[in-house]
């Protein structure tokens, strides 16, 4: 039995995102074979380690500093100098007193420099892997920044996407990192903690009927601004679907205003966020679940919906398209293409039969090629792969 880190993000069991859910999905199924811990990045008022306890899971949380950031940059930049060896140390403790034996990261981030000095210094191998939003991001950090990241990358183990097309872009974005591998998602069936029953936020009652659920972060790259302007003109016939945006971002304050602007503020509701058992209640009633992005690495949400049984409405992105057949198991448009989602939705809105179809097929799919225990399976054979020497002989793991 190894010991697996998985070093995750800003939380651990919470849910509020694809990230989030995956950890939790894959610490689950790796228990039955390894003992596993998580690691969470504290914020700035973790100075020493802490130790913490959800589901049979240990979690330990520290802060990674950074030399930049706080908007001091000699004092960042000193301050930093004076932490890093502690950290470390600190770092290299746990690692020793745990027996950890591999090091799992989630998304590519500066701080995973930590992993490869600790990895000089006698600390176990890592391994991360890209969740899309890291790379979609990465020419808009700060140059230092990008280098870090490129360090942290050169010195993983293993790389990994979560689809074969996240693979090769990172692979072109990040040349001599080798080959990435791909492992899918998946998730736990039935959905994790979904029933019929009233929503635990009760202030979301009564949802508006009907309606369509968009879940995801405010950010451009999710196209939320889309499907605003698609709802902006829907023909009267779906004039009566109300469409609810769960989650939240600094995109908010312009998405506000876009509504006001377009006259929809009847029947668009930005909710914020909410509970994850609530999101999949909403997305159990929900018309469709809509999916108009620019570009993803994946999405945890459409795995959801396919669960589920709802219809997904979606971008023809690549990424969506190593799930979605247009037309056999949901709907997809062209991006950026507002008169076809609009199109789309008129459609969905008139023909329940139709909605009943494709996501019963979708639900098929998910349920055949997306389980958790293909994901950990994917996984197991990397860590092997560090810890054995093995060779997993593969780029596409997990299914």
């Amino acid at each position: 039995m190894s010991h697996i880190l998985l070093l995750t993000l800003l939380r651990y069991p919470e849910i509020q995102g694809g990230v989030d859910a995956m950890v939790v999905n894959l610490a689950t199924q790796l228990q039955l074979r390894h003992k596993v811990s998580v690691f969470v990045p504290g914020d700035w008022s973790v100075e020493s380690l802490r130790r913490g306890e959800a589901d049979g899971i240990d979690v330990f949380s520290l802060r990674l500093r950074m030399p930049y950031g706080g908007g001091r940059p000699l004092a960042d930049f000193f301050g930093w100098i004076l932490e890093f060896p502690r950290t470390l140390l600190t770092l290299r403790s746990l690692m020793s007193t745990q027996g950890i034996d591999l090091i799992h990261a989630q998304v590519a981030k500066d701080y995973h420099m930590y992993l490869r000095v600790l990895r000089w210094i006698g600390g176990p191998p890592y391994v991360v892997t890209l969740h899309g939003s890291d790379v979609a991001a990465f020419s808009a950090q700060h140059k230092l920044s990008q280098w870090l990241v490129k360090f942290a990358l050169r010195g993983a183990a293993r790389i990994i996407g979560v689809s074969r097309w996240l693979a090769r872009d990172a692979e072109r974005l990040f040349p001599g990192i080798g080959p990435v591998i791909c492992v899918y998602n998946g998730l736990q069936l039935p959905a994790r903690g979904v029933s019929a029953g009233p929503l635990v936020a009760q202030w979301l009652e009564p949802v508006p009927e009907p309606f369509v659920i968009l879940v995801g972060s405010l950010d451009s790259y999710k196209g939320h601004d889309l499907a605003l302007r698609a709802w902006a003109e829907l023909p009267a016939e779906a004039g009566r679907l109300h469409l609810l945006i769960v989650g939240e971002g600094e995109g908010r304050p312009e998405y506000e205003t876009l509504v006001a602007e377009l006259g929809c503020q009847e029947r668009v509701r930005l909710v914020g966020q909410v509970i994850h058992d609530d999101v999949l209640r909403l997305m159990s009633r929900a018309v469709a679940v809509l999916l108009p992005s620019r570009r993803e690495g994946f999405a945890y949400a459409l795995l959801e919906a396919g669960a589920l049984g709802a219809l997904v409405i979606c971008t023809r992105i690549p990424a969506f398209e190593e799930i979605i057949e247009n037309g056999v198991n949901g709907i997809m448009v062209p991006v950026e293409d507002v008169p076809a989602l609009v199109v789309a939705l008129a459609r969905v809105a008139a023909e329940p039969a139709l909605r009943d179809r494709l996501g019963q097929r979708l639900q098929e799919k998910v349920r055949a090629d997306f389980q958790a225990e293909g994901m950990a399976a994917g996984y197991n054979c990397i860590y092997d792969s560090v810890l054995k020497g093995n060779r997993c002989g593969v780029k596409r793991l997990g299914r």
